[in-house]
């Protein structure tokens, strides 16, 4: 794993510009588990994956699913899922256009569907998602969502639970450092 940093004094991104980036460099960003003891080393946040989108409270998924500025196409067979469920994707199978700042899947048998809990503490699932019932244990994770419609990155390393959190919360235009591989 490598940082990934813009030529600027800072090292820290906006969803944006770690995607771009990563793309550019032929790069993957890291998932939330390969993420996690940097993020408790250090006490810094991090964008990383998976890619993750969920309804609105209330609502399902539509055709295209929207955060601001970024826009998620979303594969037929995921549209009308409720926003208790959401689709994940690790970051090697996006496609990111720059220009219109929509992410696309190269490949749609690699999304899956996942549970989308109220915010709370939970064991992480493989990709470091923490939505499987929470164990006690250390490895347990708090999960903060939105209420809104969210596409996006997830946000690793928040400061809430000693750096143990995950977010899918933030805004794109939030900077945070990023972890490729």
């Amino acid at each position: 794993m490598e940082k990934l940093t813009k030529k600027i004094e800072s090292e820290e991104l906006n969803e944006h510009e770690a995607l771009e980036l990563a793309q550019a460099a032929g790069k993957t960003i890291c998932n939330a588990v390969e993420v996690d003891a940097e993020a408790i080393k250090t006490g810094h946040a991090f964008w990383c994956g998976p890619f993750i989108a969920h309804a609105k409270k209330g609502k399902t998924l539509g055709e295209t699913a929207k955060r601001e500025d970024l826009t998620t196409v979303i594969p037929k067979k995921f549209q009308g899922l409720s926003s208790e469920k959401g689709i994940s994707s690790e970051c090697d199978n996006l496609i990111y256009d720059a220009e219109t700042k929509t992410v696309s899947f190269k490949d749609e048998s690699k999304v899956s569907i996942i549970d989308v809990p109220k915010d709370g503490l939970y064991a992480p699932n493989k990709q470091g998602v923490p939505v499987l019932p929470k164990t006690g244990e250390e490895t347990d994770r708090r999960f903060w969502r939105s209420e809104s419609e969210y596409v996006g990155l997830l946000v690793r390393g928040d400061y809430y639970v000693g750096y143990r959190d995950v977010d899918a919360s933030y805004d794109p235009d939030v900077r945070f450092r990023v972890l490729v591989k």
